[in-house]
């Protein structure tokens, strides 16, 4: 487009010059002197350098200019009817989804899930991956107990609130049940869902109640520019009185959308092709989990662990969309690592890392086994890749991000 918009002018001024020449041959043939000649010839030349000038003389073209760099810029929605986005420009960005999931009551709830994503250098946004709180019992994901799980971004100053009722109130009090019941104090508006100070922005995400486990959960996460592409995820529960926390836990539960296949861990990087070339699909066309325990974890020398995740195809060609089309994971369709991080004093020797496995794309709770149609490119990829505590406790910390290095 931009290309024959530059040159179209051209091309109108440019044929008149063709015909001159043939013109000037004629008038050659019939004017012999000398003078005639000249005059001709001057004539031409002022005729070229003034289409010459006009060409130069063109508007600036928009599509030519350079376009907005927001790197290190805060992205948070400007109005309620902007996109459900939060993040760093060229770093992390998370978000809940669009209208095609908006089944909760206030049009902005998605199912115990955000999406996560890397924010480019001019805003584009690129999803690889969703977090959300699961149920996990006895090492089986409890899917249709998840999905009813739903989400919604809440006031920053709600977890303040929430000290104050509990400074004021039991559980069981009505004051303290309204508080938290979302049919009483729905959850805020998109442009109010976020606090910053600093280099740091934080949002609070409030889950609604599952029916096997009646805890209700606020997701506390915090970004900060000087980990520009790491969010740090707390946990809050609010019934902590009453209700236990122990079905629930983090996950990152859509792992094959970047087809990632290698776990590194402290001697040796487990490969999914490798870890379920045995093992029988279950009903729900999910290989088992596998749970990997603290001793294989890698400690760095600062006391942190960080667990890595990563495709292993050599000619990368880019994140698989659900139901579509290849498309490159950023402009440039580099490589990239996932990771889960706990930093010193928050962890204890309890954590692990676990993950489950497919061969095909997730097509929904009730046709889980998709087709063979959407088989991954390079076989079978992990699916959940989650760390994991034996035990919740409030208060529990985890840290997720992306790195095109693992470090």
């Amino acid at each position: 487009m931009f290309s024959m918009q530059y040159h179209f002018p051209l091309l109108i001024f440019t044929i008149p010059t063709y015909k001159n020449l043939s013109l000037f041959n004629k008038l050659m043939e019939k004017n012999k002197s000398s003078t005639s000649k000249i005059i001709i010839i001057i004539l031409l030349v002022i005729f070229v350098l003034f289409i010459f000038v006009r060409i130069i003389k063109q508007p600036t073209n928009n599509f030519s200019q350079p376009e907005q760099d927001i790197t290190g810029e805060w992205v948070y929605p400007k109005t309620n009817s902007d996109n459900a986005v939060w993040g760093i420009g060229y770093g992390i960005g998370i978000g809940i989804p669009g209208s095609e999931w908006d089944y909760g009551p206030w049009g902005n709830g998605a199912p115990g899930r955000i999406q996560t994503y890397r924010i480019d250098t001019n805003g584009d946004i690129y999803l690889f991956n969703y977090i959300g709180v699961g149920i996990l019992n006895k090492l089986q994901y409890d899917d249709p107990e998840m999905e009813k799980i739903q989400l919604y971004p809440e006031n920053p100053s709600f977890l303040e609130e929430l000290k104050q009722i509990q400074n004021t109130y039991s559980e069981t009090d009505k004051e303290y049940i309204d508080f938290i019941d979302l049919t009483k104090n729905p959850p805020t508006q998109l442009s109010q869902a976020k606090t910053i100070q600093g280099n740091k922005m934080t949002l609070i995400f409030r889950h609604s109640q599952s029916e096997k486990n009646k805890a209700m959960i606020a997701m506390e996460i915090t970004f900060d520019k000087t980990k520009p592409k790491e969010i740090e995820i707390e946990l809050h529960n609010l019934l902590p009185k009453t209700h236990s926390e122990d079905l629930l836990h983090l996950d990152a539960s859509w792992g094959n959308l970047g087809r990632i296949r290698e776990l590194y861990l402290k001697n040796e990087i487990i490969n999914a092709n490798d870890l379920y070339s045995d093992e029988q699909l279950d009903s729900s066309c999910f290989y088992p989990i596998k749970k990997f325990e603290f001793n294989t974890l890698p400690i760095s020398s600062d006391g942190s662990i960080t667990i890595y995740a990563g495709n292993d195809e050599e000619n990368y060609v880019g994140m698989q969309v659900h139901g579509g089309p290849e498309v490159p994971y950023g402009r440039d369709g580099q490589k990239f690592y996932q990771y889960w991080k706990k930093y010193p004093g928050t962890y204890t020797q309890s954590l692990s890392v676990i993950v489950n496995g497919r061969d095909n794309q997730f097509a929904g709770f009730k046709n889980a086994c998709g087709s063979s149609s959407t088989n991954f490119l390079g076989g079978t990829s992990y699916e959940n890749f989650d760390m994991f505590e034996d035990h919740w406790y409030e208060g529990q910390t985890f840290w997720f991000g992306y790195s095109y290095e693992k470090n």
